[in-house]
């Protein structure tokens, strides 16, 4: 949440999102069972769309919500695309969380060569290595 709060998700749009791993839609907030979105209705705002972001397809790292003044305004095409980009923020996500693990066994594997491995030796081979690699 900002600034370090955390909001629970249990009996918003955004908690359905979490537990089902898919989309949900309030095309008319003033009927919603969700009093967030009641509230959302006293602003002027008529419909929620809720949309989960995963990773892996599986794991709920948060949710897109859009609001709109109009009753009903979300047509099945614009679902389509708030999921798709969804599904490339939830891959993105994944893809730093990889690079992030691999970064970490980068060094780990370097410790062990550094700390195993002469000096001496390790200024021979260094010419094989990638120009862009950090000093192993």
């Amino acid at each position: 949440g900002i600034d370090g709060v955390v909001k629970p998700l249990n009996g918003t749009a955004a908690g359905v999102c979490a537990r089902t791993l898919e989309q949900h839609y309030t095309p008319r907030t003033k009927d919603s069972p969700f009093e967030t979105q009641r509230i959302v209705y006293t602003m002027g705002l008529n419909s929620v769309l809720a949309t989960p972001i995963l990773v892996n397809g599986k794991k709920f790292v948060g949710c897109i919500i859009i609001c709109m003044e109009k009753e009903d305004a979300f047509r099945e095409v614009d679902r389509i695309l708030i999921n798709d980009i969804a599904a490339m923020l939830g891959a993105n996500i994944y893809c730093k969380r990889m690079r992030q693990s691999s970064d970490r066994s980068n060094k780990v594997a370097r410790e062990m060569l550094h700390s195993m491995i002469p000096a001496k030796v390790i200024e021979k081979i260094e010419c094989f290595w990638d120009v862009k690699s950090e000093e192993y």
